[in-house]
């Protein structure tokens, strides 16, 4: 009876702990850039295009993506790639396809392809460039947005925002090194606001410390006092 009454306990702390706890769990994942009024959108044109950052602290991505204007689906497919880099030198680090359509998970404004998970070392370089203009045959482009006339934000995790773009040889050849986004990029260039990325976030230890007592306490309320029988 003891081990029943045991079993049922944990179930029931398991299935409470769920909802009172939802707050410690969600929003692990979070983009890294994010608009916050009116998005303008840039005229687009076939090339690759994007930002670069540096990494404030340590994190890991999960997924890459792409603006989805309207939130009604792309009209070309879009590769987006992600490359650190070292002084002179740029390695490709993380890629995914998005395909044309809606088939890709849309958050927010944003749609979005999972990749192996992908640390990011506090301190380096890298640029996210995504294809644009390829694939549909017609001269029509899914966006980018002009930052500097609309509300968007960055995650404290990266810093130093910076636009990049590259064209593409041939057309529609995928990434390589004659397409890297670097025909542009000073601090007085704004950032080309069309792919993106989700990071990753690990809960702090204070976190799961209130995590445990919020389900110790559910388990508390759950026990009763066995009443002893003569």
């Amino acid at each position: 009876m003891r081990l029943l009454f045991a079993l049922q306990t944990v179930m029931l702390v398991v299935f409470a702990a769920a909802p009172a706890c939802a707050d410690l769990i969600s929003a692990i994942e979070v983009q890294s850039i994010a608009f916050t009024g009116t998005q303008n959108n840039n005229t687009a044109s076939d090339g690759v295009a994007g930002w670069a950052f540096t990494a404030v602290d340590s994190f890991s991505i999960s997924a890459l993506g792409y603006y989805d204007h309207l939130q009604d689906g792309f009209v070309d497919p879009h590769e987006i790639g992600l490359w650190r880099i070292n002084g002179a030198t740029s390695t490709l680090v993380a890629t995914t396809e998005l395909s044309a359509g809606t088939a890709a998970v849309l958050m927010g404004d944003f749609r979005y392809g999972s990749i192996t998970p992908l640390e990011i070392t506090a301190g380096n370089d890298y640029v996210i460039g995504a294809t644009i203009g390829f694939g549909s045959g017609t001269a029509q482009y899914d966006p980018t947005v002009t930052p500097s006339s609309s509300g968007w934000t960055s995650t404290s995790h990266i810093t130093n925002v910076v636009g990049r773009f590259g064209l593409i040889f041939p057309a529609g050849s995928g990434f390589n090194n004659s397409n890297f986004p670097s025909d542009f990029g000073t601090p007085s260039d704004p950032p080309f606001l069309g792919p993106n990325f989700l990071i990753t976030s690990v809960p702090e230890p204070s976190s799961f410390a209130l995590l445990s007592s919020c389900i110790s306490c559910l388990a508390l309320s759950h026990w009763r006092p066995r009443k002893i029988t003569k």
